[in-house]
């Protein structure tokens, strides 16, 4: 994740600004930032295949800690099983992923605004 942050905090850095750009600066913008969404996609993608992944563990570790701690109420194994060290480490690996997801996502709608924002600048302002 620590390449994708990086990726993402140089991209960031063409984000509009107070400062005015040509029609060219705005057009190039603009098709950059329509490449890092391509980007983003792809790894929301790879990570989207990851949330299955961890959604299946955590579902497998919680039935299988239930079937070995069990209890004579159903309150009370489900509290037994949150409680377990190997649940939560599912647990948290599927949280990691929504969250890494919700990530992407937020940078894929904030540089797709940014492109469009640019197009409109280059069209404005006698671009192509």
């Amino acid at each position: 994740m620590k390449e994708i942050k990086d990726f993402l905090e140089s991209y960031t850095q063409l984000l509009p600004s107070d400062k005015g750009i040509s029609p060219f600066e705005a057009e190039r913008r603009a098709a950059q930032f329509l490449v890092a969404c391509a980007h983003i996609a792809n790894w929301r993608h790879l990570y989207g295949q990851e949330k299955i992944r961890t959604t299946s563990l955590e579902r497998a570790v919680y039935s299988n800690v239930l079937s070995v701690l069990g209890g004579s109420k159903i309150t009370e194994s489900k509290i037994k099983v949150e409680a377990a060290p190997e649940y939560l480490l599912s647990r948290e690996a599927l949280e990691t992923s929504e969250n890494d997801l919700n990530f992407l996502k937020t940078y894929y709608e904030i540089f797709l605004n940014a492109h469009i924002q640019y197009r409109n600048m280059a069209k404005s302002e006698g671009g192509s």
